[in-house]
């Protein structure tokens, strides 16, 4: 291969990555992935406990609040454990998918992907969010990335990056 011809075949992989950039999707989809199974299958929040209700006086207890638990019930819902799975609407809008394997960020360009609640919006009422995340969401992070997700993140894209200039 002459020089010219090499330089021409990384000109169209680096063109590739700025109009696609497929290393940046399949690192977005992985790490995604595995946050929707950490907070949904599993039930662990950013620190991998598993997530809990924080009442007013700032203790964390691994169960709901009394009037949520009541709710859950009426739905036939289990209450062992804090889990975001009341109809399957939250989770699967979050996921953007009916399943863990095939959850997606949404791609808003080749460059940014971003997780969003496109369906459940005005359909949870503010007093049941509330009663779901007061306090919990704030000082228990669930939906922030963990140390051990940002690692996944960084090591799929370089592997992803080294297979996209690999000739």
């Amino acid at each position: 291969m002459t020089t010219d011809q090499f330089i021409s075949k990384l000109k169209k992989k680096l063109r590739d990555i700025e109009s696609e950039n497929t290393p940046l999707k399949i690192a977005a989809i992985a790490t995604h992935q595995q946050v929707s199974k950490r907070i949904f299958e599993d039930s662990l929040d950013t620190h991998n406990r598993k997530i809990a209700y924080v009442n007013p006086k700032g203790k964390r207890l691994e169960a709901y609040s009394l009037s949520y638990a009541n709710y859950r019930l009426k739905k036939n819902r289990l209450i062992k454990e804090v889990t975001f799975n009341l109809t399957g609407e939250f989770e699967s809008d979050y996921m953007n998918s009916q399943s863990v394997t095939t959850a997606e960020p949404h791609k808003i360009n080749a460059n940014l992907y971003t997780v969003e609640l496109r369906k459940s919006k005005g359909e949870i009422s503010h007093a049941e969010l509330r009663d779901i995340f007061e306090n919990d969401f704030y000082k228990t992070k669930i939906f922030t990335l963990s140390k051990q997700e940002i690692e996944l993140f960084y090591k799929v894209a370089a592997e992803e990056f080294k297979k996209q200039f690999e000739l």
